[in-house]
C-alpha cells in the first residue's frame, strides 16, 4: 500500500518491534474474540500495515437460522461507508471539470427551492448544508418512507419545503439528504445513475468484484444475513439498500483495496485528495470533524480517516491512520438499533490502528462511588446536540442521550465516568460543591458542548 505522504512509514515497523508481549495479531484476536462470541452474529474484520496484512479473520455466524460460520470473504452492506464512495465519484467529476465544489447546486439541479440557493456540493459533502436528513424529518422519517417502495426523486420531493436547519456551512449536522442530492447531480450531470458511475470509475478499474450498490431486484452472491435486538433477524425494505447515501455492499479485501486507492493517490488530484482529508471548519473556527465525505478524528497525535456506516442489519467501519499507513475494516451483521448492545465498530476501529502500529490504548478503571455520590449526578443535561438524562436504578447509573437506549456509566472518578466498550466518557462539572453541568469527551481529546443541568 503506498500512501501520498510515506514519511513516516517506518515508526510503525520499529514500534511493533518493541511490543512487550504479544505480536499485533494476537493482541488484535484476543480484542476482537471476546466481543463476538460463537453462535451469535459476527464480524469479518481484516487489518493492513502498508501492503501486508496483519489480520484477517471473521468471528460469529453469517447465518443464525442455517448456523453458517461467518468468512472472512462473505459479503455485507456497509451503510454510510457508501458515501465515501459516493463523494469520490463527485470529485472525480470535479477534477474532470464537470463539477465545481463552490457554486450552488442550483448550477446542476433544476427547480430548486429558494431555500437551497446558498448551498453548495461542498456543503453537501460535508454535512453543512443545513438540509434536514430525510431519514429523521417531519415528513414521518425513516420509518414511514421505509414502508413502500420510493424512487430517488419521490425521496428528494419530500425535502423541497422544508426549512433549513442553518444558514449553510455555518453548522454541521450529520444529513443523508445531502447525498441523495449528490447522487442526483451524478445523474444529471453523466447521464448516468450511481451504480454505473461506481462500477466504470472505480469497482471496475480497482478491481473490486464483492463492491456494488445493492439494487433492489437483486440477488447478492454471499450476502450474509442482519440481525438485530442481540440476534433478531432483519428484513431490510427497499429504501435501506436503494441510494447513495447507504446502499451498497462489499468485503473487508475490497474495502481495503479502495482506500489504499484513495490514499495512494490513484482516484484523485492531490490538491482535491487534500481537500477531501481537511476537516471543515465553521466560520468561528470551529472543526466539524469531517471532510468530503469521510470523517476525521485524531488519536494519540495521530490522524485517523474513514467512515462508518449502520443500516438494518448491519454494522461498518473503514478507517486508515494517516501516520503509520495502517487500515481497519470491520463488517458486522448486527446493528446497533436494538438493545442488544451490538459492538460499537469506531470504538474497536481505533484500538485495531494502534495495535497494528505498535501502540495500545490505555483502558479506564472502574473505581467504586457511594450512593451519595452516584446520586449527585443523576439529572437532565441540555445542549445544542440535545438532552442526556443520567438516571440511578438499583444502584447502576445509566445515561440516555435524546431518547436512545441506556448505557449503563461506570465511574473513573467521583465526576468522570466511562462507558464500557464505547468512546463516550463524561465528564460532571461543579460549582459551589454541587453538579451543575456535563461535558462529553473521547479518550483521545475530542469535547463536546458543555450540557447543563436543568431539573
Amino acid at each position: 500500500m503506498v500512501f501520498v505522504n510515506s514519511a513516516c512509514l517506518g515508526i510503525g515497523l520499529v514500534a511493533v518491534a518493541q511490543l512487550p508481549a504479544a505480536t499485533p495479531n494476537q493482541s488484535i484476536d484476543q480484542l476482537l474474540a471476546t466481543r463476538y462470541p460463537p453462535g451469535r452474529p459476527g464480524a469479518s474484520v481484516l487489518v493492513k500495515r502498508g501492503r501486508e496484512v496483519l489480520f484477517r479473520k471473521a468471528y460469529g455466524l453469517a447465518s443464525l437460522e442455517l448456523g453458517v460460520p461467518t468468512r472472512p470473504e462473505h459479503v455485507f452492506r456497509i451503510g454510510s461507508v457508501t458515501k465515501s464512495f459516493g463523494a469520490v465519484v463527485i470529485l472525480q467529476l470535479v477534477d474532470e471539470g464537470k463539477l465545481s465544489l463552490d457554486v450552488p447546486i442550483s448550477t446542476y439541479l433544476k427547480d430548486t427551492p429558494k431555500a437551497w440557493e446558498k448551498i453548495t456540493l461542498a456543503h453537501l459533502l460535508s454535512h453543512t448544508s443545513g438540509l434536514p436528513s430525510y431519514t429523521s424529518g417531519p415528513q414521518g422519517g425513516y420509518a414511514v418512507l421505509r414502508a413502500k417502495p420510493r424512487s430517488l426523486d419521490e425521496v428528494l420531493a419530500t425535502l423541497h419545503d422544508l426549512p433549513l436547519d442553518f444558514e449553510p456551512g455555518t453548522a454541521f449536522t450529520y444529513s443523508n439528504s445531502g447525498f441523495l442530492l449528490l447522487e442526483k447531480i451524478i445523474e444529471t450531470t453523466t447521464g448516468q445513475g450511481f451504480a454505473f458511475n461506481l462500477r466504470h470509475r472505480i469497482t471496475e478499474p480497482l478491481g473490486l468484484k464483492h463492491t456494488r450498490q445493492c439494487l433492489v431486484d437483486e440477488t447478492t452472491p454471499g450476502l450474509v444475513s442482519g440481525y438485530t435486538d442481540g440476534g433478531h433477524p432483519t428484513y431490510p425494505a427497499p429504501l435501506d439498500i436503494a441510494f447513495m447515501d447507504g446502499g451498497m455492499v462489499s468485503t473487508v479485501a475490497d474495502l481495503a483495496a479502495f482506500t489504499e486507492a484513495l490514499h495512494g493517490g490513484r482516484l484523485l488530484r492531490p490538491e482535491t485528495y487534500r481537500r477531501m482529508t481537511t476537516q471543515v471548519r465553521t466560520p468561528d473556527g470551529s472543526g466539524v470533524g469531517y471532510g468530503l465525505g469521510l470523517w476525521i478524528r485524531s488519536s494519540q497525535g495521530h490522524t485517523l480517516v474513514g467512515h462508518g456506516g449502520d443500516v438494518v442489519g448491519f454494522s461498518a467501519e473503514v478507517e486508515t491512520d494517516l501516520q503509520a499507513h495502517t487500515v481497519a475494516v470491520i463488517l458486522q451483521n448486527e446493528d446497533k438499533f436494538g438493545a442488544g448492545h451490538a459492538v460499537n465498530v469506531e470504538y474497536l476501529s481505533r484500538r485495531l490502528l494502534a495495535l497494528a502500529g505498535g501502540r495500545t490504548i490505555p483502558e479506564p478503571r472502574a473505581v467504586s462511588l457511594s450512593p451519595a455520590q452516584l446520586a449527585a449526578v443523576v439529572g437532565r443535561y441540555t445542549s445544542v446536540q440535545g438532552t442526556r438524562v443520567i438516571s440511578l436504578e438499583s444502584g447502576r447509573l445509566w445515561s440516555r442521550n435524546n431518547g436512545g437506549r441506556p448505557y449503563e456509566l461506570q465511574a473513573s472518578s467521583p465526576t468522570t465516568f466511562f462507558m464500557e466498550g464505547q468512546e463516550v466518557r463524561l465528564r460532571f462539572l461543579l460549582e459551589g460543591g454541587r453538579v451543575v453541568a456535563l461535558q462529553k469527551y473521547e479518550d483521545q481529546g475530542e469535547v463536546g458542548p458543555v450540557a447543563k443541568r436543568v431539573d
